[in-house]
């Protein structure tokens, strides 16, 4: 770590921990912005943290002082940092954040990504965390080579999906709500994976909850809404 991003470091906790107390922050802040307004401080503080690939410089409460610094300057943080920042929290208000950011420049042809299987998604941020919320962990036995014709059935029932990470990347991506993230909110969902039909239901029992004004807005701006449970297409 360079010592100007070692500097800014201090002053970004303390100003972003609620901990230090109202009068603290708001002296610490005050110093911060006198210290961007020394020549070139700004400009290689920008240099400095587009470079960041470590999520553990900054505590959360400086991650989401940055973060939301960074989308007020148009700044982007790597792709890489931002999927495991966006990993790190369980707190889907901060993975919105997080998630706004990444999209935040990001181009998207909706006629290009329908009926797409998440592997193909054009945006690598987005592809990224879908790829890791169905990710699945098996419980091999010992002898499951030994299995051979029968491997792929025993695999397919001993896999666990972590629908709390399915969960929580559906709500951010419908809480965000630009065009790219409700096509991805609409390609996560008809994915075919183990948790396919957990995430389906989970989506309308978010649908129902909502005024019919919102409902609408939903049907009309997400691309390809999955059936509700025991619909058929077609």
């Amino acid at each position: 770590m360079s010592d100007l991003l070692y500097l800014a470091r201090d002053f970004i906790e303390r100003m972003a921990n609620p901990a230090y107390g109202v009068v603290a922050t708001e002296e610490h802040a005050l110093q911060f912005a006198s210290l961007l307004q020394r020549e070139g401080f700004e400009n290689r503080f920008l240099r400095e943290i587009r470079e960041i690939q470590d999520k553990d410089v900054l505590s959360s409460h400086g991650w989401l002082w940055l973060i939301g610094w960074a989308k007020s300057r148009g700044v982007d943080l790597s792709t890489g940092l931002l999927v495991e920042l966006f990993e790190e929290w369980s707190d889907v208000f901060v993975k919105a954040n997080v998630l706004d950011l990444a999209t935040r420049n990001a181009v998207y042809g909706p006629s290009a990504t329908l009926n797409i299987s998440i592997d193909d998604f054009p945006n690598e941020f987005l592809r990224r965390v879908m790829l890791s919320a169905v990710r699945v962990e098996s419980e091999e036995s010992p002898n499951f080579a030994d299995f051979h014709d029968q491997r792929e059935r025993f695999r397919r029932a001993d896999v666990i999906p972590a629908m709390g990470r399915a969960e929580s990347l559906l709500v951010s991506l419908l809480q965000v709500g630009r065009p790219i993230t409700l096509g991805a909110a609409s390609t996560f969902m008809l994915y075919e994976w183990q948790g396919q039909r957990h995430i389906q239901i989970f989506f309308w029992v978010l649908h129902d909850r909502l005024d019919r004004e919102s409902q609408a807005a939903w049907s009309r701006s997400i691309p390809l809404m999955p059936n509700r449970p025991g619909e058929r297409r077609g």
